[in-house]
């Protein structure tokens, strides 16, 4: 029985003048007997529900292990539900002896899953691998890593470690319509298993990095993206004009900015970053700062049908960029229309931008 998120809900068929609230259809527990976090779910066309993250000790659900699992360590998992979530179709457990985090999922053609995350196992479980051991060699260091879930829940397409001798991590991921994997995060490793690289030499104390995964596990390049200080990418999208958006962090006076770029100024406590790439990974077509002088830092991208793209993110500047139209030009308590003082270091509000695409961004 559905029971609605809103009292006082009452929801009529699809489509009619009623159905105008959200209820909830369908409810339950998932897990099993420690901890278990979800940090990704995903619609298929059907309506089914794919859910990854991750999951301590045993008693958790798993119709097709992909390996044992069980760790008192965190594992990842990736779980199928119908449409009415009422039927499990599969549960999967993936991980090695130290622990395992997922980070984002993204369906893949045909009914597959495209896993990444971050992993400290040496004994993470690998197939048709471009990197099949941790560049570490030690469970106190953490490697990216992604993988490729057939339709059925029950076998690796590919899995592989991605990453270097220092730490590296996941942030991000986005899929196009051949089954293509890319990635993006952060590294420290100057020893990063670059490949057909854009930038292939570390820039400070860390860079951003690209990586594109090949429907069958082979890696189609890999990149740093950065500049002398630092950067990490933590959004990323793709849409159908073989245009790659990535934005993030950057501390770097001397990241390669594009002629046209919106802001090209940098302030001692960092900036929000947006780079646009074809999806070869080859070019920078457009890259800009964004931000005020507090410190800024995109999180997550998005692009639509015309080619316009959405950024949101944190900052701690009082007077971030604003369109014409922006409404809010102070930071704003979040229950209160109050002008609040300067925010401090351990307290973040949310940030978002829109912005349509320049001529130079825009594919040809």
């Amino acid at each position: 029985m559905a029971s609605c998120l809103f009292p006082g809900c009452d929801r009529g068929a699809p489509g009619s003048s009623a159905d105008h609230r959200p209820c909830a259809r369908h409810a339950t527990y998932w897990g099993g007997g420690l901890y278990d976090y979800i940090r990704d779910i995903q619609v298929d066309g059907d309506g089914n529900l794919y859910v990854s993250g991750e999951t301590e000790g045993d008693g958790f659900p798993v119709t097709d292990p992909l390996n044992p699992g069980g760790n008192a360590l965190p594992d990842a998992f990736v779980s199928k539900l119908s449409p009415n979530g009422q039927q499990l179709l599969y549960s999967t457990v993936i991980g090695g002896s130290s622990s395992d985090f997922p980070t984002f999922l993204a369906l893949g053609p045909a009914g597959g899953i495209l896993l990444a995350g971050n992993t400290y196992s040496l004994d993470f479980p690998v197939a048709n691998a471009f990197q099949p051991t941790k560049a570490d060699d030690e469970e106190l260091g953490i490697d990216g890593f992604v993988a490729s879930i057939s339709p059925s829940g029950a076998e690796l397409v590919y899995a592989s470690y991605l990453g270097g001798s220092e730490d590296d991590y996941v942030n991000a991921i986005a899929a196009d319509g051949a089954g293509n994997l890319y990635v993006g995060g952060g590294t420290g490793s100057m020893d990063f298993a670059v490949a057909n690289a854009l930038d292939s030499t570390l820039g400070g104390s860390g860079d951003g990095f690209l990586a594109k995964v090949l429907p069958d596990g082979s890696l189609g390049y890999a990149t740093f993206l950065g500049g002398s200080s630092g950067e990490r990418l933590g959004g990323i999208a793709v849409d159908g004009t073989d245009r790659l958006i990535t934005c993030g962090f950057s501390g770097s006076s001397d990241f390669p900015l594009t002629s046209d770029a919106f802001d090209t100024s940098m302030s001692a406590n960092g900036k929000a970053l947006l780079a646009v790439l074809d999806t070869a990974g080859s070019a920078i077509s457009y890259a800009t700062f964004l931000g005020g002088t507090g410190g800024d830092e995109c999180l997550a991208v998005a692009v639509d049908s015309s080619g316009n793209f959405a950024m949101a993110g944190s900052t701690f500047s009082d007077s971030p960029p604003a369109a014409p139209t922006a409404r809010r030009r102070r930071l704003l308590s979040p229950c209160s229309r109050t002008p609040r003082p300067r925010a401090r270091r351990f307290s973040r509000s949310a940030s978002a931008t829109r912005r349509a695409p320049s001529r130079s961004a825009r594919a040809p």
